[in-house]
């Protein structure tokens, strides 16, 4: 496809940065955000010539001299403006049309200009409709939030944007290709793409607007529709929200890359804003390159449910064919199949960025990847693996990179292999024990047969936990069924619960049990103090409370998700936040 030299220039500063470039013409020196060096077009001993990667352009202050890559081409190789064009886009593998260079400029500036003019239409919009504005006060999207990221409302269908579009001087076929109408097959009638919807400008790396998303505000089964791909719009060429966070990105040498728009301005909202979106779950090689040169490991965090995390693989494998020395991206991985959005509405900032710490690194997300969906530790599967390794090396094109990446993840499957076939020697005769018809449940349920263990040989301890002990329900039904039998027992006497008397009641109404229950006593506390042994108790009961935590929880995020009205959603929250401290509380312990 033939490509204008704003397109040109604009795909250039995409895959080199302008320091690379040059240096095969001058020795730059770093400083700052940076590069300077000695002007090569006049004599000087101190350096006044300055690069900008971010910018795409260089200025010396000592002669005047400044422009951008095909500005030095033509100057230091006294070039014509063609020839210096030509060798840039030789240097990135495109061609030039410079004859339709200016007819195609006056097209591509009247489509950005209808764009923007519809844009101004959506923004008045939004200020009438009162629904919107409610839907995005729910989301604590305020004033400055919607003027800085220019959100609108295209209003439903009695609104004919076509209209007013051509009222205002476009032609039928400019609006036609800009995406915003659709015609209908049916009644053969004009309406706008987004109606009903709050919209959201979609910025080129040059930002200007070249698409729109939309969110629906009624009961629409589609949410979220973006522009169709054409001659200015094309998804996988632009960063939602880069724009918007651009310095900040720049100061903080951070890019966190997320699914949405909302994901972008939910996080902005939260004073998390180094984020962008690619506006779905695919990662193309101009956004990856884009961001590199910002900073050197950019974060992806989507979606924690499957799809987010199949899309995360995917995108995984993909960077793999890209990678340099020093460049790569680190993993984000977000709990209870959680959105970005929903996670910091719920959680807050400083949840949010300590998840963002424990990032996963590309090389260890990988070696995760590999050996999740098998737990054999044979020589049959030792060789899958290498294989697997091999083939996972040999998707990256740079040799070093290649090459570390082969000794790394060969180093981990040799660690990994040796350490579970240790584990599995050492503990070969237990697990025949776990695996035996009597005792194959215990592994699975330890809290459970600890606390029936209390319950028959600390009848002192529990005693004053009963009521607590008694409202828990056990995963294991048939265990769970005995539990409730015996705290019946316990309850239902009328003085202290003789042992023989107790035990003969065991023995009666459970064969083996006792004997079971016995073994975990002595393996797990009967050496232990009375004091350690009642914090021993509080701990497991507390692990067994977990199950019905999470399920209070998901019913409090399904109520938040719902957007209630600002009281009971700010009531709601803090409840979230209780269950889960309360969670994570108890993860944090070990039995």
């Amino acid at each position: 496809m033939k490509k204008s030299v704003d397109e040109i220039l604009l795909e250039f500063n995409n895959k080199i940065k302008l320091s690379e470039f040059l240096k095969q013409y001058i020795e730059l020196t770093p400083r700052g955000n940076s590069f300077v060096a000695c002007c090569p077009f006049h004599k000087e001993k101190t350096p006044s010539f300055s690069v900008s990667d971010d910018k795409g352009l260089f200025y010396c202050f000592g002669c005047g001299v400044g422009g951008n890559a095909i500005t030095f081409v033509s100057k230091y190789k006294n070039l014509s403006f063609k020839d210096s064009l030509s060798l840039i886009a030789s240097n990135i593998g495109i061609s030039i049309d410079l004859k339709n260079h200016n007819k195609n400029i006056d097209l591509q500036n009247k489509k950005f200009e209808l764009l923007n003019f519809a844009n101004d239409i959506f923004k008045s919009y939004l200020l009438r409709n009162s629904s919107a504005l409610d839907y995005l006060k729910k989301r604590f999207i305020n004033e400055k939030i919607i003027e800085k990221f220019s959100i609108g409302y295209c209003p439903s269908f009695e609104f004919n944007l076509k209209d007013e579009l051509l009222k205002n001087g476009f032609s039928d076929q400019d609006i036609d290709e800009s995406g915003l109408v659709i015609k209908s097959k049916k009644k053969n009638n004009i309406f706008s793409r987004f109606n009903d919807r709050i919209t959201f400008p979609i910025y080129d790396f040059a930002d200007r607007i070249v698409g729109f998303g939309g969110r629906t505000i009624s009961n629409s089964k589609i949410k979220y529709i973006n522009s169709p791909e054409n001659f200015l719009y094309k998804k996988s060429h632009n960063l939602y929200g880069l724009k918007q966070n651009i310095e900040e990105i720049k100061n903080e040498k951070e890019i966190i890359i997320v699914e949405g728009y909302l994901d972008v301005i939910s996080l902005y909202a939260n004073k998390i804003q180094t984020v962008v979106a690619t506006l779905g779950t695919t990662f193309s090689e101009k956004q990856i390159l884009k961001t590199w040169s910002y900073t050197n490991n950019p974060i992806i965090c989507f979606d924690g449910d499957e799809a987010g995390l199949r899309a995360m693989h995917s995108v995984a494998l993909k960077i793999l064919s890209y990678l340099k020395p020093g460049k790569s991206v680190k993993f984000m991985i977000l709990p209870d199949n959680m959105d970005p959005d929903n996670f910091v509405v719920l959680n807050g900032k400083k949840s949010f960025n300590e998840i963002k710490k424990k990032s996963i690194n590309l090389s260890d997300f990988i070696w995760q990847k590999l050996i999740e969906s098998e737990k054999n530790f044979t020589p049959e599967y030792s060789a899958l693996l290498d294989e697997k390794i091999k083939q996972i090396s040999g998707k990256i094109n740079d040799s070093n990179v290649s090459n570390e990446y082969l000794k790394f993840l060969r180093n981990k499957k040799n660690n990994y292999l040796w350490e579970n076939r240790k584990y599995s020697k050492n503990t070969e005769n237990v697990l025949k024990k776990l695996e035996s018809k009597d005792n194959k449940n215990i592994s699975k349920y330890t809290n459970e047969f600890l606390l029936m263990s209390y319950l028959v040989f600390e009848p002192v301890i529990t005693n004053d936990f009963i009521e607590e002990i008694d409202k828990i329900k056990f995963e294991n039904k048939e265990l769970n069924n005995q539990k409730d039998l015996i705290v019946n027992k316990i309850i239902s006497s009328d003085q202290k619960l003789k042992f023989s008397d107790f035990l003969k009641f065991l023995d009666t109404k459970f064969t083996g049990l006792f004997e079971k229950l016995s073994v975990i006593k002595n393996n797990h506390f009967k050496n232990l103090e009375i004091s350690q042994k009642n914090e021993f108790l509080k701990n497991i009961i507390s692990n067994l409370r977990i199950p019905k935590l999470l399920h209070e929880r998901e019913l409090i995020k399904n109520k938040i998700i719902e957007k209630p009205e600002e009281n009971e959603l700010k009531r709601l929250i803090k409840q979230h936040e209780r269950i889960t401290s309360e969670i994570n509380f108890i993860k944090k312990r070990e039995i």
